[in-house]
């Protein structure tokens, strides 16, 4: 993804997930830290909407050539939002998991699927209105026809 002399940072874009609603994606990314012979593996949160990124609260770190990494917490877990910087890292992360979700796309059809389902709850609003209103004009239709009778059967009624 993006590197200077004493890093290279990798984004594993098989594991990228986005979620339109809360403009997030997550990722496992891969620090190459050169000048301690190490890599790291954390996951990785972007927030698109405020430009922030975080860390999960743990991480595994590998010597260069080791099989086996050794599993670390991360103190600040996941409640240290940092604001991205331009020109840094962040940047590089931000932009690169912007094209691999397809954030723009993803937004647009989130956005329709819920014009979709605002339209479908505000039919079936206005099909329960409608119903009601059908109900209460035969309920009202029912009781005028009841008065009538018995209007009519006290009036014949007297005169039998």
């Amino acid at each position: 993804m993006t590197s200077n002399s004493k890093k290279s940072v990798y984004l594993d874009k098989q594991s990228v997930e986005y979620n339109p609603g809360s403009d997030e994606a997550t990722t496992f990314e891969m620090l190459n830290n050169t000048t301690k012979n190490n890599y790291t593996i954390y996951t990785m949160h972007i927030n698109f909407t405020d430009k922030t990124f975080w860390v999960s609260d743990r991480c595994i770190v590998y010597e260069y050539g080791a099989t086996d990494g050794k599993q670390y917490d991360i103190p600040y877990k996941n409640s240290r939002a940092t604001k991205i910087i331009p020109g840094t890292f962040g940047e590089g992360m931000y932009n690169s998991l912007k094209k691999l979700c397809d954030r723009e796309k993803a937004r647009a059809d989130y956005a329709q699927q819920q014009e979709q389902i605002a339209a479908k709850k505000a039919q079936d609003q206005a099909d329960k209105e409608k119903r009601m209103k059908e109900t209460r004009r035969k309920q009202q239709q029912e009781s005028n026809t009841n008065a009538a009778i018995g209007i009519l059967g006290g009036i014949l009624g007297s005169r039998w």
